[in-house]
Formats: structure tokens, sequence, C-alpha cells
């Protein structure tokens, strides 16, 4: 039996409870052997065989949701033992749930997070079980996914999470726009933000009556923050330099942040023209009003189906950094955690489930667009021959994490504000560091 939850505003709206047949004596040792003899552990000798109950806040978004539940089904006919409870989770109201219900010893027993959450609710979380991946150290797990892609996951050589979806940022160029402006790709596509401005004289019109109708680059100021303050912090990363010190203090008016601000200073062309929201954020590169734009895979799929006359038609390239070499994009992450609270047989189970989840990459690929770290999703059948999969390969090998700290939120908004006193008011950029840096230390008490 099945039904449909989901969380909105802290409350059950659907409810999913995938139901599994009666427990079975002895489970059957299975293994699967994906692309380049990648182990993924679909049952074990040493899986639980008592009766078991998994709860799970799922993805917030209903594609991933609809394919974390068939995923569920699929797994649980391996281990018909186990009744996993899933409901749909929007970010917001899991964040306030699970800060509430974790601390006191409650919560689901698999929950998803936002990268920048897990600094904040990793005492609550538990290690990644080897045996329920098939495998026997964390070392052999590590192996499964890219250099460097769990970084943010881990602790002390533990892997507390893992992804179901990674996202990092590409440049996107309109191949018919650049080219029309005696550009050539791809020697003439920009490796260093100085040369994203350069371009932008070549690139920028108005019409007859002064309206600007083309712009060469444009950062989203109207669909959210994450767009700059990721690139801000990236920016400050990718010159061997941090946000915040070892002891969570503010840098935010060092060299390397005044270097990353120019950025945005340098680039502002009509920032207030725009038609990018939130929730359709390509919108300004689908019209052609920017012709280079930025975002991960998604992105070029979302924009295409906004303008399907963009097909064929975008030039992918690495994001540009202030040197010109890899590593100007950020990473982040949504990830599957496992309570530490729940019983060593749910522990186990939960991350037997995660596995299989994260095993099959291509499929949320399919669904979503999502680009997961883990190696065999790159070799996929699905994925491999996708048009610049290896420029986005390549940019979240080298990408920036995000800094892990409890007070994400509060840092996102002091860079917004700086930002946008240094593009919409020309204010200058040591004084919008100093604020900054004010703003920051203000909200989080210090």
């Amino acid at each position: 039996m099945v039904r449909h939850t989901a969380l909105k505003g802290g409350t059950m709206h659907r409810s999913l409870l995938v139901r599994g047949a009666a427990c079975l004596a002895l489970v059957v040792s299975v293994t699967l052997w994906l692309d380049g003899g990648i182990a993924v552990n679909s049952a074990s000798s040493a899986f639980p065989t008592g009766k078991i109950t998994i709860t799970m806040f799922g993805s917030d978004e209903e594609p991933q949701f609809k394919l974390e539940e068939d995923l569920i089904g699929e797994w649980q006919k391996l281990h018909p033992n186990v009744t996993v409870q899933a409901q749909q989770a929007p970010l917001g109201p899991a964040f306030q749930k699970l800060s509430t219900q974790l601390p006191t010893g409650g919560g689901p027993t698999i929950f998803s997070v936002f990268e920048p959450w897990i600094e904040g609710f990793s005492p609550y979380m538990a290690p990644a079980n080897p045996a329920a991946f098939g495998v026997g150290s964390m070392k052999q797990i590590y192996d499964l996914y890219l250099p460097h892609s769990l970084d943010a996951q881990s602790r002390m050589g533990q892997i507390y999470c893992l992804p179901s979806a990674a996202p990092s940022w590409s440049l996107l160029i309109n191949k018919p726009a650049f080219t029309a402006a005696g550009l050539r790709i791809p020697q003439d596509v920009p490796h260093t933000w100085v040369q994203v401005a350069a371009l932008q004289g070549k690139l920028t019109k108005y019409d007859s009556n002064n309206h600007l109708v083309q712009r060469g680059f444009g950062i989203r100021y109207t669909s959210g923050p994450q767009w700059y303050s990721m690139l801000f912090v990236a920016s400050i990363e990718s010159q061997g330099a941090a946000v915040l010190d070892t002891d969570g203090n503010p840098l935010l008016t060092s060299a390397a942040a005044a270097n990353a601000m120019h950025i945005f200073e340098m680039n502002a062309v009509a920032p207030t023209i725009t038609k990018d929201v939130q929730t359709s954020p390509y919108q300004d590169f689908a019209d052609g009003l920017d012709v280079m734009s930025y975002g991960g895979a998604n992105a070029l799929s979302f924009a295409v189906r906004l303008n399907p006359a963009l097909k064929g038609n975008v030039h992918v390239a690495q994001l540009p950094s202030l040197s010109g070499a890899a590593g100007g994009s950020p990473k982040y992450s949504f990830d599957y955690c496992i309570n530490k609270n729940a019983s060593a047989d749910e522990q186990y189970a939960s991350w037997s489930l995660v596995d299989y989840m994260t095993a099959r990459g291509s499929l949320y690929w399919t669904a979503t667009g999502a680009v997961q770290p883990r190696k065999n999703f790159f070799t996929s059948a699905e994925v491999k021959d996708t048009p610049f999969i290896s420029v986005f390969q390549n940019e979240l090998t080298h990408a920036q994490p995000l800094p892990q700290t409890k007070h994400w939120g509060q840092l996102q908004q002091a860079i917004q504000n700086g930002v946008q006193k240094v593009v919409f008011k020309q204010e200058p950029i040591a004084q919008a560091l100093q604020e900054m840096q004010a703003e920051y230390l203000q909200a989080i008490g210090k």
C-alpha cells in the first residue's frame, strides 16, 4: 500500500507509506556491479533480518521525490522486512522541524539537508557504515566519488552525508550572439573576470531609444542572494584565502575579498534591467538579453526549455576565475543524512537505501538534470555522451565548497547587502566590505 505525504509549513499535507511484506528469516546476498567495477550493495548477508521501520524527509521538489518513491519501492523488494515512511519535505519547514527534533533525540531516520546546514546538524548524524555499501572501509566509499567531492560531508575521516545533487557552475555562451560580434569560439571565450568585463563593450547593445537590448554578461540580482553570495565566496577561496577563520570569525575585509567584490563592480551593466526571478533564474539568458550566463548542467536544460531555439546553440566553458585557472565556481549539495539516534539496524538499513539511491545518479539526471559526484554517474549511458559533460565534471572536481558554519544565513545576507551597495549604490569596495563584516558580526552576536 502506498500513501503520499508532504510537509508544508510544519504540517503534513501528503503522506507516503511504502510498506514491505513480511520479514524474511534470511536475506540473500546480492551485489550489483556497476561501471568500472564499482560495487553497489543491494543486499548483504549482514543485513538485519528483523522488522525495521525507517522514516524519511525526502526531497522538496516533486520530480525528485517521485523518483525517491520509485527507488524506495525497488529497494524494498530486496528488503521486504523494512517499511519506509517517506514524506516530501520543503527545505524551510524541514529545517525548522530538524532544528527542534534532532537536539531532543527525535527526527526522521533519514533526512535531507542543504550543504550549509551540515555543520549545524553534524552532531546528530551517524557516520556511514561501509558494510551497508558492500565494502570494507570508509576509504572505499570515498573511492566511489570524485576527489574532494565529499569534503563538506566529512568530519575526521568519517562520511556523514551523501549528495543527491551536487551542482557547480560553468559559463554558458549564446553562440550565435557571441560570434555575431566577431568573436570566435573557443579562441575568444573568457577565462578571467577581467576578460569577461572587456567583452561587455563588444557584446552590449542599445536600441535607437537607448534601451538595453543585449548585455555581454549579467549577474543575477533578483533571483535570490545565493547567485552572488556563493560566487563571492568561491572567488575568495579560489585565491587560497578564506571567508571565515577556524574560529568562525569573518575575514571579509581581506585583499582577497576586495578582489572578489571587484568582479561585481566591473561587470555591472544595467543591473536593474532584468526579468530573472527565483522561479526562472535563467530568463535573461533564454531571452537573449545576456549573451553569457552561468549555472550548472540543469541551467542549460532549463534555458533550452524556456527557449528551444537555444538547443545546440549554447557553448559551455569553464567558469571564469580571477586567475583564469579552474576553481572559480562554488559547489554545493543537497544531501542524505542518517539520524545517530536511530538503532544500529535502522542505521544499517538506511545507509543501504541511501547507497541504492545515490548509485543510480543517472536516474536523477534524467528526472531533474541533477549532477552527482559519484564516479559511475559520469560513465552511465544516460550521461556520458551528453554535450559538455566533461566540462561539468571538471568544474565539479575543482569547485570551491561553501564555508561550514552554523550562520550561513547571516553570512549570505551580509554578502548580499554588501554586493548591492557596490553595484547599485556605487559605494567604494573597502567601505562596503567593512560594513559587511560589521553586519555579520552583529547578526551572530559578536
